[in-house]
């Protein structure tokens, strides 16, 4: 087993998977204060703006890739938020048009996971 949910509230819409004590999250993109942090902790609200980029994509070394992927913007947010507290790894979305889906890619390495996100969305054309 890579991770369980709890049980999701239908007053509160928010995914909790179980995460080992001392696992780490890479992906989120990035900001110039990212510059030597490539292991996400805090919160992340993905959004596009000048100099910054961050995506609802996140690889945890407990084995897999997750990518979000909504029909929306709010501005230039997309509406969904994950994040880490040691315990559980959280996502919540708050679509108001459309579905939120949440791919999930079973991953041995970063390289790994990394693989399956390009599977999923096409390798960038550089």
């Amino acid at each position: 087993v890579l991770t369980e949910s709890e049980p999701i509230s239908v007053d509160h819409p928010v995914l909790n998977l179980s995460t080992s004590p001392g696992a780490q999250l890479y992906g989120r993109g990035a900001s110039p204060p990212d510059d030597e942090q490539l292991t996400s902790g805090d919160v992340v609200h993905p959004l596009v703006c000048n100099r910054a980029t961050y995506v609802p994509y996140m690889y945890t070394t407990d084995g897999y890739a997750l990518l979000g992927a909504a029909n929306e913007t709010q501005s230039l947010n997309m509406p969904v938020i994950f994040g880490s507290n040691g315990t559980y790894i959280s996502w919540h979305a708050w679509v108001f048009k459309g579905a939120f889906q949440l791919y999930f890619m079973p991953a041995a390495s970063l390289a790994k996971g990394t693989q399956a996100y390009y599977a999923l969305t096409g390798a960038p054309p550089v």
